[in-house]
């Protein structure tokens, strides 16, 4: 399932018979009770993304909320094609794969941006970008990289040949849950908010499990 769906049914009539409306949230309600396995792809379908961003008249939520029921989730905004056909392709050869605490496959969203970030070692020696294009860490600049799970700097975007980082943008979170009104502004540095200081405890080593930061 793609896209968020909105609890107001007026917003998404997808099918019409008889003369009746039928809603997106009885056609997935319909389909989804008697699935194996519910896939969510991208952060609305996942999280209910910029979709449910504030003031979300349409009142629209992720498959999970409106099925009531387990949904695997590859989210990002947009998702990365490998995210979305390697779990399609472990659900169909080898069944559900390991997943983290969102939800998400482990082996795509189970290490932070951060981890593996090509400009960690700025930030390792507290070396930040002052302006956009600056070639060190871009934390001071509002990148979402340390709360952030997903792969993107190994496994790169456009035939593997770039991701939002090379192209000198911050990371702006968008495969996290409250994505993106819980990572706003973009641009400006990471608020003290649950997600931080998480992520500061771990760095910390104060504690113990969780996924790799």
């Amino acid at each position: 399932m793609e896209g968020a769906i909105a609890l107001n049914e007026k917003y998404t009539v997808v099918h019409r018979q008889g003369g009746q409306d039928h809603s997106a949230l009885e056609m997935v309600r319909l389909l989804g009770q008697n699935a194996r396995y519910v896939m969510a792809v991208g952060t609305c379908a996942s999280f209910g993304g910029p979709s449910a961003a504030r003031p979300n008249p349409s009142r629209s939520v992720s498959v999970e909320e409106a099925i009531k029921r387990k949904v695997i989730k590859a989210s990002g905004c947009p998702a990365n094609p490998d995210w979305i056909i390697g779990t399609l392709g472990h659900l169909l050869m080898f069944g559900e794969p390991e997943l983290e605490e969102h939800g998400r496959p482990r082996i795509f969203y189970g290490e932070t941006v951060h981890r593996r970030c090509t400009r960690r070692s700025f930030f390792e020696r507290g070396i930040f970008a002052e302006s956009l294009g600056d070639p060190e860490c871009m934390l001071r600049l509002g990148c979402k990289g340390p709360v952030s799970g997903a792969d993107c700097p190994t496994r790169q975007w456009n035939s593997y040949v770039s991701w939002p980082v090379e192209a000198n943008t911050p990371c702006i979170g968008c495969t996290n849950p409250g994505f993106p009104d819980q990572m706003e502004p973009f641009f400006e540095p990471l608020r003290p908010t649950g997600l931080m200081e998480r992520w500061r405890k771990n760095r910390s080593g104060t504690t113990g499990g969780g996924d790799r930061q």
